[in-house]
């Protein structure tokens, strides 16, 4: 690894002004998640200043052969923001049966009683969509975020081979509280999806899905047409826990 560093700083990093920049391939850690994101030809670049309580980044830029990231901004005062900018070129690595690519871009903002201000747009495979907005502790120990989307269903279809699902299905979510089910609210909807089952033989079209989240429950709507004739009807409640109602 090379390391190419120059400036000047206090011995308590009260104030400090830097340029450095790292390069080199297949850096390890010992932490299998930071190692693959690692992974391949490394390189990174840091410009920032600290002048009282202030940190100004210039230029913040990591990119492996799997992660990119770029942010740039103030951290310190009250309404200094950093703009982010990430993206992963695979998730299968950290969520296995899924891949594609993923980006993260947004503003997150310092607020008072240390707590941050999130506005982010995030992307993922098969053209999900997420918007996500709200504020945390600096710890993510309490969380009140609003998370607006939509996936597509075909992304399941690897997981219920041969059975297959078409459409897309949106989701409205709020997190209030610790990063918990009992603090996940909202609702996810899907109209007009297509489930083929081979095996029994039936299409199930114009499927119509509501789900409605609260307290760690979900309340499940869902009409579709048979393709064997009728109409096929569903609702209940099921608890995340594991329960059902």
């Amino acid at each position: 690894m090379d390391i190419d560093a120059s400036g000047e700083a206090t011995a308590d990093l009260s104030r400090f002004d830097i340029d450095a920049t790292l390069s080199g391939a297949n850096v390890t850690t010992g932490i299998s998640e930071l190692d693959a994101a690692l992974t391949g030809a490394l390189s990174a670049e840091i410009k920032a200043a600290r002048d009282g309580a202030a940190i100004r980044i210039d230029t913040a830029r990591l990119a492996s052969d799997l992660v990119s990231v770029n942010a740039q901004g103030e951290l310190g005062p009250v309404n200094s923001a950093i703009t982010l900018d990430a993206r992963l070129a695979n998730v299968a690595p950290f969520v296995p049966g899924f891949s594609g690519a993923a980006t993260v871009n947004g503003t997150v903002t310092q607020l008072e009683d240390a707590r941050l201000a999130l506005d982010l747009d995030a992307t993922g495979p098969g053209g999900t969509l997420a918007a996500i907005s709200g504020d945390t502790a600096f710890d993510a120990s309490q969380l009140s975020l609003d998370i607006n989307g939509r996936a597509p269903l075909g992304l399941l279809n690897r997981f219920l081979e041969p059975r297959s699902l078409a459409g897309d299905i949106g989701f409205d979510l709020r997190l209030e509280g610790p990063p918990a089910l009992e603090s996940l609210s909202g609702r996810l909807s899907s109209a007009n999806a297509r489930l083929v089952a081979p095996a029994l033989g039936i299409t199930l079209d114009n499927t119509n899905l509501n789900v409605t989240l609260a307290n760690a429950t979900a309340g499940i709507s869902a009409v579709a047409n048979v393709s064997t004739g009728g109409r096929l009807g569903v609702e209940g409640q099921l608890s995340l826990t594991g329960q059902r109602n």
